[in-house]
């Protein structure tokens, strides 16, 4: 076998490892959130990372309904909601590979399991 022909056969057989490793990493996470709402409207982030360090994965709007995020990698999560410069904040959660996540929000004026923060600090 030539040098050229063995540097081929390296390459490809990297290129399936590489594929294959992928598949076996897949991101297969899914969260459903249950929103307890006033009957609002309302935008709801995903966000990866944490309150002032974090960037958006998908947006969803709900009518105080059910929310699903579907396809998501190993990483730590939280929910931004609301449409205004105030959003409504959960605590960020390790999310693990092979399971899903399911969630209540409660969102009440001066209560529920969320805190308010201006959007320009996510």
């Amino acid at each position: 076998m030539g040098r050229i022909t063995r540097i081929k056969a390296l390459i490809f057989l990297l290129g399936v490892v590489l594929i294959a490793a992928s598949a076996a990493s897949a991101c297969d996470i899914s969260y459903k959130v249950r929103l307890k709402a006033l009957g609002e409207t309302a935008g709801v982030e995903l966000r990866e990372g944490f309150v002032g360090g974090s960037r958006v994965i998908a947006t969803r709007r709900s009518s105080g309904g059910v929310v699903v995020f579907s396809r998501l990698c190993p990483g730590q999560y939280f929910l931004a909601i609301g449409d205004g410069e105030s959003v409504s904040v959960t605590e960020p959660h390790q999310f693990n590979e092979g399971y899903g996540y399911e969630a209540v929000i409660f969102l009440q004026s001066g209560s529920g399991n969320v805190r308010r923060v201006g959007r320009g600090k996510l």
